[in-house]
């Protein structure tokens, strides 16, 4: 998604596809069920449908649990990072700091997240991902736009493969040469049957003696 792995988005979309359940089998009926309206020709009901993967407990609030997982596990460079630290920022605004004029907690419920994200870029990539197609249907030079920020983004991810790799083939290299460098140093530092040792010098108490 977005051109980069989002683990805690797939694990949010097979929650609420399997109902919460472990290894669940998931037939069309349910699949369509929870994706269904991010293609509705009614903008309210696409952004309720990306709300509901936020609230996974389906208790019509995002949970403190969730915003956390989100934060942790997202990048907050991509459109749905971003996304995610606003709606944490009206959280810490209103239900942590409290400031004046707020006598009770503001709920993280679809008013709140509608009124934060009036069109959420979960609609967008999942219309695209799942769908192949936008409703309402974009102008060509957007389209034009964003596939040319597509291209970008896979060259700058292959231009860091790239570049990994050869950092990694570089330290690989320059640890091979210390192992060979240790074992040559290991092998000349003992003594070979061929090596001649020069003759041990006689201390002058000996020459007395043979005296």
């Amino acid at each position: 998604m977005f051109g980069e792995g989002c683990d805690i988005l797939a694990d949010l979309l097979y929650q609420k596809l399997a109902n919460k359940k472990s290894y669940a089998k998931i037939n069309f009926y349910q699949f369509a069920s929870v994706l269904i309206d991010f293609i509705d020709e009614s903008r309210d009901r696409r952004n309720r449908a990306a709300f509901a993967l936020y609230e996974s407990n389906n208790g019509g609030e995002i949970s403190v649990i969730t915003l956390a997982n989100l934060v942790q596990r997202s990048d907050p460079e991509t459109a749905f990072g971003k996304e995610v630290l606003k709606i944490v920022a009206e959280h810490k605004y209103k239900n942590i700091m409290m400031k004046e004029g707020f006598s009770r907690k503001i709920p993280l419920n679809f008013p709140t997240f509608n009124s934060l994200v009036p069109y959420s870029c979960l609609i967008d990539e999942f219309q695209y991902r799942i769908f192949g197609t936008y409703i309402p249907s974009k102008k060509e030079s957007l389209l034009h736009k964003m596939r040319k920020a597509n291209e970008l983004r896979m060259q700058r991810e292959m231009t860091n493969s790239t570049t990994m790799n050869t950092q990694l083939t570089k330290i690989s290299k320059i640890n091979e040469d210390d192992e060979d460098s240790k074992s040559n140093k290991s092998g000349s530092s003992g003594t070979s049957e061929d090596q001649v040792l020069p003759p041990p010098l006689n201390p002058p108490f000996l020459k007395e003696i043979k005296k």
